[in-house]
């Protein structure tokens, strides 16, 4: 198992129920600095509709400014998976479509460059479904959001209205996993979404 030490846990992992995400949610006033690697991962239904940003996690870099660098997101008006970087670049697409049918499993893992700007480095992401053995990489995009302040859960900038779907679990490292402890966490909770495919909590009983 991933080493409780070094989870981040400042506004709490969410493994038990689910949020309707639909709108921003900040951690109680608690927050913190995204290291220079980190892993976040969530079991999310993805909000079918292509309006709009879906974002997952979001880091402030410029306080009092609304400016945020995102970990996981799709894009907006697609099925885009990646980072977005508003620092430099936008949308860092990683090369995989979201499927808007099933529970998905999500990881990202953050590496900054080495030597380079905080926003420089690479996001592996990590993608399974209920129906696949565990997860597995679908692409890396070329950006991260190291020094960031983690502090918002489905932020979608100017329309606060629409966030990215339903939320099963959620948990944050300022480590990178290794791609076991990945599998691992797949498969201790893949079980509870095996027989969902609509958007509700499998926690219902």
């Amino acid at each position: 198992m991933p080493s409780q030490s070094t989870r981040v846990s400042k506004f709490g992992d969410m493994d038990r129920g689910s949020w309707e995400v639909s709108h921003t949610r900040r951690g109680n006033g608690k927050s913190w600095t995204i290291g220079n690697q980190y892993t976040h991962c969530c079991w999310i239904f993805w909000r079918e509709e292509d309006n709009g940003y879906r974002s997952v996690l979001a880091g402030t870099f410029a306080k009092g400014h609304g400016s945020n660098d995102h970990t996981i997101i799709v894009n907006k008006d697609t099925k885009d998976l990646g980072s977005h970087c508003n620092r430099s670049g936008g949308h860092r697409a990683c090369g995989h479509r979201v499927d808007t049918t099933k529970w998905n499993f999500v990881c990202v893992e953050g590496k900054k460059g080495s030597g380079g700007l905080d926003f420089e480095g690479t996001s592996e992401f990590f993608v399974a479904t209920p129906d696949h053995e565990g997860p597995r990489s679908v692409g890396t995009s070329d950006r991260v959001a190291c020094g960031a302040t983690l502090d918002r859960v489905g932020y979608a900038g100017s329309s606060p209205e629409v966030g990215p779907g339903k939320l099963a679990l959620l948990k944050c490292w300022n480590r990178a996993l290794t791609e076991v402890e990945i599998t691992q966490i797949y498969c201790q909770t893949v079980h509870l979404f095996k027989s969902e495919t609509k958007a509700r909590t499998p926690f219902e009983t």
